[in-house]
């Protein structure tokens, strides 16, 4: 009896990001520019990309993987369910 693989089948996405968002990116990693700018650039970064989709503390994740916080886009409580 063969194991199942989950992955069989299943073709890998190619995330393309935005190229505001990108440069968002570049500005966020950037440790020369001030805090409070590189703070906007991520707000700007949420606001584009995750939308009325409210994030979603995950802490037991944090606690797994020693993340001090880590957010997730929780698309179950979208009434759209995009």
């Amino acid at each position: 009896m063969s194991k199942l693989n989950v992955l069989d089948g299943v073709k890998p996405r190619v995330i393309k990001i935005p190229r505001d968002t990108a440069e968002l990116s570049l500005e966020v990693k950037d440790k020369e520019r001030p805090l409070i700018d590189r703070l906007e650039s991520l707000q700007d970064i949420i606001s584009a990309e995750v939308g009325d989709t409210a994030l979603t503390r995950a802490r037991s994740l944090e606690r797994e993987y020693d993340i001090r916080q880590l957010y997730i886009k929780y698309e179950g409580d979208n009434p759209n369910g995009t």
